[in-house]
């Protein structure tokens, strides 16, 4: 990279701090510039400790992360989270930048523990990104495993379907339009015949001014949240994948806020008048369901989107802080 002095003095006044070079180097190499006075100089970078992802591990790095082999940098660290996955820690917290692999080494661990049960709870603001979740446990037009039951919500499902409680689902053994506890289980048919029914009850009463006939609508972390309560109590699937598209983390006149539907969960475990938790009820759960995963795509682009890492605290009277405890 060249840079002319006139343009980049003070970093060329550091140079030879840097390089043990004599402090008056840069006036007397000014002073004997030709021409307009002007030295042209040239800087070259090297970043160290820096591993292409798609590039092999080296020897020494695979030693001191306790792997064995040759791995590129996402393999090796698809190796360490699934070693993370299978330890005895109650908890795992993992971070990445985007394309690293962090979703990809969740799935093939799910895929691979099928018969433990699993729930996946994927938050994102895209609705793209939502549907690409589920579509990593498809082969062709069908999900990889018969157990596995996908269900996914949004603003425009909940409002097609007057909006009430309202979720999207995809399995292999079950089609159609079905409710439980209050919660409308669409498929993707039932979804396109809501939206063109939702269509109609648009009316223009101006003509810039578009206006619903609708009802007021449920919120899409509730309406997830309860999907997934009523799946655990009626047992309806033990490997549950689910995907919710909010916008933003919300607070109430009440100071209740977005976190507070996790706890619709794992409702029927926790007595919230008396505040304990059921022992045998969570036993049961757990021996059905032993893995879960909540993972939180960039939901704003302001500081409000951290709060959602706070779910465990909203969580708490749920009984998810002895998740792995009630197992054992």
């Amino acid at each position: 990279m060249e840079n002319d002095f006139s343009e980049c003095g003070q970093e060329f006044y550091q140079w030879p701090k840097i390089h043990a070079g004599p402090v008056y180097g840069w006036r007397h190499a000014a002073r004997s510039a030709s021409g307009n006075g002007v030295t042209r100089i040239t800087h070259q970078e090297k970043i160290t400790d820096f591993f292409n992802s798609i590039a092999n591990v080296p020897p020494e790095l695979m030693a001191q992360v306790g792997l064995t082999g040759t791995m590129t940098l996402r393999d090796a660290h698809a190796a360490l989270i699934g070693k993370a996955l299978t330890a005895k820690e109650n908890y795992l917290f993992l971070t990445g930048n985007p394309g690293i692999g962090k979703t990809t080494a969740i799935v093939e661990f799910l895929k691979q523990h099928m018969d433990e049960g699993f729930l996946f709870l994927y938050i994102s603001p895209r609705i793209q990104v939502n549907r690409d979740i589920i579509e990593k446990f498809k082969q062709g037009d069908r999900l990889c495993d018969d157990r596995l039951f996908c269900i996914n919500s949004n603003s425009d499902i909940i409002k097609s379907n007057m909006g009430r409680c309202t979720v999207q689902y995809q399995t292999n053994l079950i089609q159609g339009e079905f409710t439980e506890k209050g919660v409308h289980f669409l498929d993707s048919d039932m979804i396109l015949m809501r939206r063109e029914e939702y269509q109609q009850r648009l009316h223009q009463t101006m003509e810039d001014l578009i206006q619903d006939g609708g009802q007021r609508t449920r919120g899409v972390l509730s309406s997830v949240c309860d999907a997934i309560g009523t799946m655990v109590e009626r047992g309806l699937s033990n490997n549950i994948i689910a995907t919710v598209s909010v916008q933003s983390f919300k607070k109430t006149a009440h100071g209740k806020d977005t976190l507070e539907h996790f706890s619709k969960i794992f409702r029927t475990v926790y007595n919230e008048r008396e505040g304990f938790v059921n022992p045998a009820k969570m036993q049961a759960i757990s021996q059905r369901i032993k893995h879960m995963f909540v993972m939180i795509d960039e939901i704003t682009g302001d500081d409000s989107g951290v709060e959602f890492y706070g779910w465990r605290h909203a969580a708490r009277s749920a009984a998810l802080v002895n998740w792995r405890e009630t197992m054992s």
